[in-house]
Protein backbone atom coordinates (compact mmCIF):
# COMPACT_ATOMS: atom_id res chain seq x y z
CA UNK A 1 0.00 0.00 0.00
CA UNK A 2 2.78 2.45 0.90
CA UNK A 3 3.99 1.56 -3.00
CA UNK A 4 0.49 2.36 -4.28
CA UNK A 5 0.26 6.23 -2.18
CA UNK A 6 3.69 6.84 -2.89
CA UNK A 7 3.54 6.27 -7.05
CA UNK A 8 -0.12 8.59 -7.02
CA UNK A 9 0.90 10.66 -5.67
CA UNK A 10 4.04 11.70 -7.42
CA UNK A 11 1.91 10.55 -10.92
CA UNK A 12 -1.05 12.91 -9.93
CA UNK A 13 1.61 15.83 -8.97
CA UNK A 14 3.10 15.33 -12.48
CA UNK A 15 0.16 15.58 -14.74
CA UNK A 16 0.54 19.29 -16.17
CA UNK A 17 4.36 17.92 -16.88
CA UNK A 18 3.67 14.32 -18.80
CA UNK A 19 3.40 13.52 -22.14
CA UNK A 20 4.13 10.24 -23.40
CA UNK A 21 6.02 6.97 -24.50
CA UNK A 22 7.79 5.66 -27.44
CA UNK A 23 5.71 3.43 -29.96
CA UNK A 24 6.46 1.69 -33.19
CA UNK A 25 3.48 2.25 -34.68
CA UNK A 26 2.68 5.33 -37.50
CA UNK A 27 0.58 8.53 -35.94
CA UNK A 28 -2.36 6.66 -38.22
CA UNK A 29 -2.20 3.35 -36.43
CA UNK A 30 -1.93 4.51 -32.94
CA UNK A 31 -5.29 6.93 -33.25
CA UNK A 32 -6.45 3.81 -34.49
CA UNK A 33 -5.69 1.54 -32.03
CA UNK A 34 -6.46 3.65 -28.86
CA UNK A 35 -9.66 4.29 -30.35
CA UNK A 36 -10.40 0.74 -30.56
CA UNK A 37 -9.24 0.41 -26.62
CA UNK A 38 -11.49 3.05 -26.04
CA UNK A 39 -14.52 1.32 -27.98
CA UNK A 40 -13.88 -2.15 -25.82
CA UNK A 41 -13.47 -0.19 -22.52
CA UNK A 42 -17.32 2.09 -23.71
CA UNK A 43 -18.74 -1.47 -24.49
CA UNK A 44 -17.70 -2.44 -20.93
CA UNK A 45 -19.04 0.60 -19.02
CA UNK A 46 -22.25 -0.57 -19.94
CA UNK A 47 -22.26 -3.40 -19.06
CA UNK A 48 -20.77 -2.58 -15.67
CA UNK A 49 -23.47 -0.23 -15.62
CA UNK A 50 -26.24 -2.96 -15.29
CA UNK A 51 -24.12 -5.13 -12.28
CA UNK A 52 -22.52 -2.19 -10.70
CA UNK A 53 -23.06 -2.71 -6.83
CA UNK A 54 -21.59 0.90 -6.09
CA UNK A 55 -18.87 -0.41 -3.95
CA UNK A 56 -15.26 -1.45 -4.03
CA UNK A 57 -11.98 -1.51 -2.19
CA UNK A 58 -10.77 1.96 -4.08
CA UNK A 59 -13.17 4.31 -5.37
CA UNK A 60 -11.21 6.87 -7.74
CA UNK A 61 -12.33 10.00 -9.00
CA UNK A 62 -11.21 10.88 -12.54
CA UNK A 63 -9.92 8.53 -15.39
CA UNK A 64 -6.91 10.91 -16.47
CA UNK A 65 -3.36 9.49 -15.89
CA UNK A 66 -3.28 10.04 -12.42
CA UNK A 67 -6.91 7.98 -12.15
CA UNK A 68 -5.81 5.28 -14.24
CA UNK A 69 -1.88 4.92 -12.89
CA UNK A 70 -3.73 4.50 -9.36
CA UNK A 71 -6.33 2.07 -10.60
CA UNK A 72 -3.51 -0.08 -12.15
CA UNK A 73 -1.49 0.15 -8.81
CA UNK A 74 -4.85 -0.64 -6.58
CA UNK A 75 -5.13 -3.62 -8.88
CA UNK A 76 -1.82 -4.94 -8.25
CA UNK A 77 -1.59 -4.21 -4.62
CA UNK A 78 -4.53 -6.83 -4.42
CA UNK A 79 -7.78 -3.90 -4.37
CA UNK A 80 -11.13 -4.18 -6.80
CA UNK A 81 -11.36 -0.64 -7.72
CA UNK A 82 -14.62 1.44 -9.05
CA UNK A 83 -13.34 4.79 -11.16
CA UNK A 84 -15.60 7.49 -12.44
CA UNK A 85 -14.84 10.19 -15.09
CA UNK A 86 -16.80 12.74 -16.03
CA UNK A 87 -15.89 13.13 -19.55
CA UNK A 88 -16.60 10.33 -22.63
CA UNK A 89 -13.58 9.43 -23.02
CA UNK A 90 -10.37 8.67 -20.75
CA UNK A 91 -6.71 9.55 -20.36
CA UNK A 92 -7.33 13.87 -19.39
CA UNK A 93 -4.87 16.14 -19.87
CA UNK A 94 -2.16 13.66 -20.78
CA UNK A 95 -3.63 13.12 -23.86
CA UNK A 96 -2.73 16.85 -24.74
CA UNK A 97 0.51 17.11 -22.64
CA UNK A 98 3.76 18.68 -24.25
CA UNK A 99 6.33 15.67 -23.37
CA UNK A 100 8.13 16.24 -19.86
CA UNK A 101 8.59 15.01 -16.81
CA UNK A 102 10.82 15.86 -13.80
CA UNK A 103 12.44 13.40 -11.25
CA UNK A 104 15.00 13.35 -9.23
CA UNK A 105 17.82 10.20 -8.96
CA UNK A 106 16.90 8.34 -11.50
CA UNK A 107 18.72 6.12 -13.80
CA UNK A 108 18.09 8.17 -16.86
CA UNK A 109 20.31 10.81 -14.81
CA UNK A 110 23.18 7.91 -13.47
CA UNK A 111 22.73 6.70 -17.53
CA UNK A 112 23.78 10.49 -18.70
CA UNK A 113 26.48 11.01 -15.92
CA UNK A 114 24.06 13.65 -13.95
CA UNK A 115 24.15 14.24 -10.39
CA UNK A 116 21.57 15.22 -8.72
CA UNK A 117 19.39 15.00 -5.08
CA UNK A 118 16.19 14.87 -3.61
CA UNK A 119 16.88 18.03 -1.29
CA UNK A 120 18.50 19.90 -4.58
CA UNK A 121 14.83 19.12 -6.15
CA UNK A 122 13.56 20.20 -3.14
CA UNK A 123 14.98 23.65 -3.73
CA UNK A 124 13.89 23.89 -7.06
CA UNK A 125 10.07 23.14 -6.26
CA UNK A 126 10.15 26.26 -3.65
CA UNK A 127 12.10 28.37 -6.60
CA UNK A 128 8.87 27.51 -9.16
CA UNK A 129 6.48 28.13 -6.65
CA UNK A 130 7.28 31.66 -6.02
CA UNK A 131 8.48 30.62 -2.32
CA UNK A 132 7.71 28.30 0.05
CA UNK A 133 4.62 30.09 1.18
CA UNK A 134 2.81 28.83 -1.95
CA UNK A 135 3.36 25.42 -1.84
CA UNK A 136 2.56 22.49 1.04
CA UNK A 137 5.86 21.82 2.20
CA UNK A 138 5.08 18.40 3.17
CA UNK A 139 3.99 17.25 -0.13
CA UNK A 140 6.48 18.98 -1.66
CA UNK A 141 9.39 16.97 0.30
CA UNK A 142 7.55 13.57 -0.61
CA UNK A 143 6.97 14.80 -4.26
CA UNK A 144 11.17 15.58 -4.55
CA UNK A 145 12.09 12.19 -2.56
CA UNK A 146 9.98 10.02 -4.61
CA UNK A 147 9.52 11.68 -8.20
CA UNK A 148 12.33 9.84 -9.65
CA UNK A 149 10.44 6.33 -8.36
CA UNK A 150 7.79 7.39 -10.76
CA UNK A 151 10.08 7.56 -13.50
CA UNK A 152 11.73 4.40 -13.02
CA UNK A 153 7.53 2.74 -12.57
CA UNK A 154 7.29 4.08 -16.32
CA UNK A 155 10.32 2.82 -17.70
CA UNK A 156 9.53 -0.64 -16.10
CA UNK A 157 5.66 -0.31 -17.96
CA UNK A 158 7.60 0.23 -21.23
CA UNK A 159 8.25 3.84 -21.99
CA UNK A 160 11.10 5.02 -23.59
CA UNK A 161 12.72 8.36 -22.85
CA UNK A 162 14.93 10.67 -25.32
CA UNK A 163 18.25 9.26 -23.37
CA UNK A 164 19.74 12.97 -22.59
CA UNK A 165 17.91 14.77 -19.62
CA UNK A 166 17.30 18.60 -19.52
CA UNK A 167 16.69 21.64 -17.60
CA UNK A 168 13.33 21.92 -18.68
CA UNK A 169 11.83 24.53 -21.06
CA UNK A 170 9.18 26.42 -19.23
CA UNK A 171 11.64 27.21 -15.91
CA UNK A 172 14.82 25.84 -16.26
CA UNK A 173 15.59 23.52 -13.06
CA UNK A 174 18.76 23.83 -11.09
CA UNK A 175 19.77 20.27 -12.49
CA UNK A 176 18.95 18.46 -15.88
CA UNK A 177 16.15 16.09 -14.66
CA UNK A 178 13.25 16.64 -17.19
CA UNK A 179 13.33 13.84 -19.43
CA UNK A 180 11.64 13.96 -22.84
CA UNK A 181 8.87 11.35 -23.49
CA UNK A 182 9.22 9.59 -26.76
CA UNK A 183 5.98 9.60 -28.36
CA UNK A 184 3.52 12.09 -26.78
CA UNK A 185 1.46 12.00 -24.48
CA UNK A 186 -1.45 10.08 -26.31
CA UNK A 187 0.88 7.50 -26.85
CA UNK A 188 1.57 7.16 -23.04
CA UNK A 189 -2.22 6.60 -22.33
CA UNK A 190 -2.65 4.07 -24.65
CA UNK A 191 -0.07 2.42 -23.53
CA UNK A 192 -1.09 2.33 -19.74
CA UNK A 193 -4.81 1.25 -21.45
CA UNK A 194 -3.22 -1.79 -22.19
CA UNK A 195 -2.98 -3.13 -17.80
CA UNK A 196 -5.82 -1.32 -17.72
CA UNK A 197 -8.21 -2.54 -19.86
CA UNK A 198 -7.01 -5.79 -19.13
CA UNK A 199 -8.09 -5.43 -15.33
CA UNK A 200 -11.24 -4.21 -16.66
CA UNK A 201 -11.75 -7.50 -18.56
CA UNK A 202 -10.81 -9.96 -15.31
CA UNK A 203 -13.38 -7.36 -13.47
CA UNK A 204 -10.67 -5.68 -11.20
CA UNK A 205 -11.91 -2.41 -12.52
CA UNK A 206 -15.24 -1.12 -13.18
CA UNK A 207 -14.99 2.52 -15.00
CA UNK A 208 -17.68 4.77 -15.76
CA UNK A 209 -17.59 7.46 -18.24
CA UNK A 210 -20.34 10.43 -18.47
CA UNK A 211 -19.62 10.72 -14.73
CA UNK A 212 -20.07 13.70 -13.19
CA UNK A 213 -19.17 13.48 -8.64
CA UNK A 214 -20.70 16.34 -7.00
CA UNK A 215 -20.24 15.06 -3.28
CA UNK A 216 -17.88 13.10 -0.66
CA UNK A 217 -19.41 10.66 1.25
CA UNK A 218 -18.57 11.32 5.15
CA UNK A 219 -19.24 9.29 7.75
CA UNK A 220 -19.65 10.88 11.32
CA UNK A 221 -16.28 10.61 12.31
CA UNK A 222 -15.02 12.63 9.51
CA UNK A 223 -13.93 9.98 7.17
CA UNK A 224 -14.68 9.85 3.83
CA UNK A 225 -16.21 6.47 3.01
CA UNK A 226 -17.14 7.20 -0.88
CA UNK A 227 -18.39 9.90 -3.07
CA UNK A 228 -22.03 10.73 -5.17
CA UNK A 229 -22.82 11.65 -8.49
CA UNK A 230 -24.95 14.12 -9.95
CA UNK A 231 -28.09 11.51 -9.82
CA UNK A 232 -27.70 11.11 -6.49
CA UNK A 233 -25.87 7.42 -6.81
CA UNK A 234 -23.37 6.90 -4.22
CA UNK A 235 -20.01 4.86 -4.85
CA UNK A 236 -19.07 3.44 -1.32
CA UNK A 237 -14.86 2.43 -1.03
CA UNK A 238 -12.22 1.81 2.05
CA UNK A 239 -10.51 4.26 0.23
CA UNK A 240 -11.50 7.02 -2.17
CA UNK A 241 -8.74 8.87 -4.08
CA UNK A 242 -9.77 12.37 -6.11
CA UNK A 243 -7.53 12.22 -9.21
CA UNK A 244 -9.64 15.20 -11.36
CA UNK A 245 -6.59 17.01 -11.97
CA UNK A 246 -4.39 20.28 -11.04
CA UNK A 247 -5.31 24.18 -10.37
CA UNK A 248 -4.45 24.42 -14.12
CA UNK A 249 -7.85 25.32 -14.95
CA UNK A 250 -8.28 27.88 -12.44
CA UNK A 251 -7.68 31.21 -13.94
CA UNK A 252 -7.46 33.72 -10.79
CA UNK A 253 -5.15 31.72 -8.83
CA UNK A 254 -2.98 31.02 -11.77
CA UNK A 255 -2.61 34.57 -13.00
CA UNK A 256 -1.33 35.29 -9.06
CA UNK A 257 1.32 33.08 -9.76
CA UNK A 258 2.16 33.77 -12.93
CA UNK A 259 2.28 36.65 -14.60
CA UNK A 260 0.61 36.79 -18.57
CA UNK A 261 -0.64 32.93 -17.97
CA UNK A 262 -2.83 32.58 -20.99
CA UNK A 263 -3.28 28.49 -21.10
CA UNK A 264 -5.76 26.87 -18.86
CA UNK A 265 -6.50 22.94 -18.00
CA UNK A 266 -9.58 21.65 -20.05
CA UNK A 267 -12.95 21.47 -18.99
CA UNK A 268 -12.63 18.38 -17.09
CA UNK A 269 -9.84 19.95 -15.12
CA UNK A 270 -11.19 20.58 -12.11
Amino acid sequence: MKRLISSFLCIFMLLTMIVGCTTQETPEETIQNNTEINEEINDEVLENKEVLENKADVVIVGAGLAGITAAIEAVENGAEVIILELSDVIGGNARYAAGYISGAVTSLQEAAGIEDSYDTFYEDLQKLARGSENLDLEIARFYADHSGENIEWLISRGVEFVPEPHYGVYEPLNVKRVYTVDGGGFSLVETLLIPFQQYIDEGKITLLTDTRVTNLIIDDNGVVTGVKDANGVMYNGKSTIIATGGYAADKEEMSKLYDNYIVYGPDTTT
